[in-house]
């Protein structure tokens, strides 16, 4: 699953320039009809489908998981330290 979420993730940055570089190409020449191409609605779909992707399983466990307290370091102190 991580390999799949990863080629997601590359797919998503390519599909997004791609896009962009689209958008600008169209703004500056528009009688080329970039954004108006069969495979500009493929590259936006797509892009639009690995985004719903990962906004729907965002959150489902693969974020770092939270620092420790610094209880352990305080107990540590304690059993180091005699006659405090």
């Amino acid at each position: 699953m991580k390999k799949f979420r990863r080629i997601l993730s590359h797919l998503g940055v390519a599909l997004s320039l791609s896009v962009l570089v689209l958008t600008f190409l169209e703004a500056r020449n528009p009688a080329m009809g970039f954004l108006t191409s069969g495979w500009s609605a493929i590259y936006i779909v797509l892009l639009c489908a690995v985004c719903i992707y990962f906004s729907l399983t965002a959150g489902d466990g693969t974020e770092k998981k939270p620092h420790r307290t610094t209880a352990h370091l305080r107990e540590k102190d304690r059993t180091e330290r005699p006659g405090r």
